[in-house]
């Protein structure tokens, strides 16, 4: 679609295989790497950066914002309640950029923080509950077709927005 996209492992991530492994270990900072990576992109020549993940990436990323993080949107996909101690309800209070959050409406908590978002995220906020169970990327995977290519859709219809 014209995208480029960065993904990484966090620190202390090894899905093995030819993914290989990030190195380091998991010390509850894989927020802060945000801000290097956004400002690689930019100094690459990106006049637009999004951030986002599903589930873990999901809640770093909103983390990040919510600090001060210098990027122009956040796609935020089944994350979970409390990162570092601290509730999505009060992080999302201080993200004012353009936010995406997409989640199963049966994935019990990511679920119910889509009614969160909708009633507290300031503006602009778009929230996407899909007609599944599944959490994270595993929507992709194996959530019916019209369900994952909705997943696809809203976040490409975001992306247009910015």
């Amino acid at each position: 679609q014209g995208y480029r996209v960065l993904t990484f492992d966090r620190r202390g991530s090894c899905p093995g295989g030819d993914l290989g492994c990030s190195g380091g270990r998991n010390d509850g900072g894989g927020w802060k790497d945000l801000a290097f990576l956004v400002e690689g992109l930019r100094e690459a020549g990106a006049r637009t950066v999004v951030v986002g993940g599903a589930s873990l990436g999901a809640m770093e990323s909103l983390y990040a914002l919510s600090r001060g993080l210098d990027a122009d949107g956040l796609i935020w996909v089944s994350g979970v309640d409390l990162y570092q101690g601290v509730p999505v309800s009060d992080q999302v209070d201080d993200v004012t950029v353009p936010k995406l959050f997409i989640a199963g409406a049966f994935d019990d908590e990511p679920g119910d923080l889509q009614r969160v978002f909708e009633r507290t995220a300031p503006r602009p906020t778009q929230v996407v509950t899909l007609d599944t169970g599944e959490h994270g990327t595993d929507i992709l995977d194996y959530a019916p077709p019209p369900i994952a290519d909705e997943f696809r859709q809203a976040v490409l219809d975001f992306l247009e927005t910015l």
